[in-house]
């Protein structure tokens, strides 16, 4: 193991001085193939230390489990050692004195996160587009009681916690007796607009990039605050939520049109919406055509941005995709400074339409299997991959996760009424503007992203409640196969008539037509695909089985029993892995589930000790 650490510690020092390199000037394509090449082998060679590892730490564990012993003070050491920077490389020299090293990361961060223009362009004279009145005055409303208990509920229970020590876990079992007091300190935030400083004290963590790491280079700074103030967090974003279509999505339409014309963007339709960039979080695209004014462009306006933020745009870690045969890539990833990607592309390390592929990573992890080792499924796919409530261990299908996401974009199409992407689906497609359901017509787009999104339009219209008020949403089409006759077309005339009276008096009503998710009280991804997901038994003993407070690996083991694929003898037989079923504890019985765990008299006296200890009588009967 010693050779291997060895060639581990010799990757690291070399990709580091790429990743030092990339900083200051761009790296060539040969350097970057290479890079890749040392990042392979270093992931392969931590790879098989960490299995050797782990199975000594397996098998101490197994020997001296949570005992007072040597072993889990080493084991207590070690955690804490990784949860420490022991080794450091400053200046090209390394360095193990604990407070140089914490004055060079104080130093590091300090100047990583200070600006490099102490004057900035200012935004004097530019008029920004502002809420309006009653916006503002429910920007200012008090917190209720219960939307501070709705936001700790929707957060996870063990998120990292902060300074504190409590995680989301604690505010949820402890609600009844710290509501009152959670409630006065967001009182007080509300009425001072600060918090005392040991509210707002913030933890940084350093996570590493890679294994073994000694450059500041490879850490992650991530902030844990505390409890209440993500609490309070999550209120104002809630609250700002309702304002920023007004503010943002104005702002947007201004700089697309822009008259200077700096970006070209695409348009969907002719004279349609022209949309130059779509930003989502910290994740930035910009559509350009690759003449060299536009590229300079974009240049100049990223580096504005860095002048007038101060926020600097890493260059290393952007892709240019070109589209077409005949582009200018090359310029582009000069100017930039860009790697070169193709289509189709990774977004946060995962490659896109890769569902099979995933449900069996899935699968083979279930089992134990990798490349070097396969192990058998002693449970079907389809009997794991369902809800625990139905009979499996919760592993949700990805299929209809997709569609699931499918359906919350034909929800949202008939929410969000002024959003960018609406209006161009609408301009791509046409239909009704005020629907609440997008045209259904893909012809056009046979094959594409759209498409899979229509198919579940019918399962959205099937499984909500229209409830009409001012009718802007509704609309009557009649469409008549043959020719009407005399009688039908006064029929027709009356009807029409009807539906005018019946227009002019919900026309007078001034609240919207709105639309109930049957499945809920509101539409979510979560109760979409529960209502999807309707395979496994009607009735399972879920709650007894998967108890938090017993062993998951019992738990496992309990469900394959009742999935009937625990590997006895039997089982094994009708794989074709042995040839005899012949009971070893007993003779009298083949070895199957029931006898095994249940009939067999060797295994009843563990029952009937256990049973006993807790003052229980049981009859067990045969199956």
């Amino acid at each position: 193991m010693g050779d291997m650490k060895l060639q581990v510690d010799q990757l690291e020092e070399l990709i580091n001085s790429w990743d030092i390199n990339e900083e200051d000037v761009h790296l060539s394509s040969s350097d970057y193939e290479s890079r890749n090449e040392e990042k392979s082998k270093h992931a392969s060679l931590s790879l098989n230390i960490s299995r050797k590892w782990a199975q000594r730490a397996k098998d101490n564990w197994e020997k001296n489990a949570e005992k007072n012993s040597k072993y889990l003070h080493q084991l207590a050491s070690f955690k804490y050692n990784c949860n420490n920077i022991n080794c450091l490389n400053i200046s090209g020299n390394l360095c193990y004195d604990k407070e140089k090293i914490a004055t060079e990361a104080t130093n590091f961060y300090t100047s990583l996160f200070m600006e490099d223009f102490p004057i900035r362009p200012s935004f004097d004279n530019i008029e920004f587009p502002s809420i309006s009145l009653q916006e503002s005055i429910s920007l200012e409303k008090p917190f209720s009681k219960e939307q501070v208990k709705n936001i700790i509920w929707h957060f996870g229970l063990n998120k990292a916690h902060g300074p504190d020590g409590f995680t989301m876990e604690f505010f949820k079992a402890a609600w009844e007796v710290i509501k009152s007091d959670l409630i006065l300190v967001i009182k007080e935030f509300e009425t001072r607009c600060s918090l005392a400083w040991g509210v707002n004290c913030t933890n940084l963590k350093l996570l590493s990039k890679t294994n073994g790491a000694i450059s500041l280079n490879n850490f992650k700074p991530i902030s844990l605050i505390g409890g209440i103030h993500k609490i309070l967090s999550k209120l104002l974003v809630e609250r700002l939520r309702v304002v920023f279509p007004s503010i943002i999505t104005n702002f947007q339409g201004a700089f697309i049109h822009a008259e200077n014309d700096l970006l070209s963007g695409f348009q969907v339709a002719t004279n349609g919406t022209t949309v130059n960039h779509l930003q989502f979080a910290d994740d930035l695209i910009v559509f350009l055509y690759d003449s060299e004014e536009q590229i300079t462009a974009l240049k100049n306006i990223l580096f504005a941005f860095q002048l007038v933020i101060g926020l600097k745009v890493n260059f290393s870690k952007s892709a240019v995709i070109g589209i077409g045969d005949d582009n200018n890539e090359a310029l582009c990833t000069s100017v930039f400074g860009c790697q070169l990607v193709d289509f189709p592309i990774n977004y946060l390390g995962i490659p896109l339409g890769i569902v099979k592929s995933l449900e069996n990573i899935m699968r083979r992890f279930l089992w134990g299997s990798s490349d070097t080792s396969k192990k058998r499924s002693w449970v079907a796919w389809s009997k794991a991959n369902i809800s625990k409530t139905n009979g499996g261990i919760g592993i949700k299908k990805l299929k209809l996760v997709n569609k699931a996401l499918h359906c919350k974009w034909i929800w949202r199409y008939g929410k969000e009424k002024d959003a960018l992407w609406r209006k161009l689906i609408f301009e791509k497609f046409g239909g009704n503007p005020l629907s609440f359901f997008p045209n259904n017509n893909s012809k056009p787009i046979k094959h594409s992203l759209w498409a899979g999104i229509l198919k579940a339009r019918d399962y959205v219209k099937d499984n909500s409640t229209l409830t009409v008020h001012n009718g802007n949403n509704i609309l009557f089409c009649f469409d008549f196969k043959r020719d009407l006759k005399e009688a039908e077309v006064g029929e027709i005339a009356h009807l029409t008539q009807l539906l005018d009276g019946f227009a002019q008096t919900i026309h007078s009503c001034m609240a919207e037509d709105t639309r109930k998710w049957d499945f809920g009280d509101e539409f979510s991804v979560s109760n979409c695909y529960s209502s999807l997901d309707v395979d496994g038994f009607l009735y399972f003993p879920h709650k007894q089985i998967w108890n938090p407070k017993i062993s998951l690996k019992v738990s496992f083991l309990v469900w394959t029993l009742c999935r009937d694929g625990a590997p006895t003898l039997d089982t094994l037989l009708r794989a074709g892995l042995v040839n005899d079923r012949q009971y070893i504890l007993c003779s009298a019985e083949e070895e199957t589930q029931n006898h095994l765990f249940l009939q067999c008299p060797e295994t009843r006296k563990l029952w009937n000790y256990f049973l006993e200890s807790f003052g229980v009588k049981c009859v067990f009967q045969r199956l």
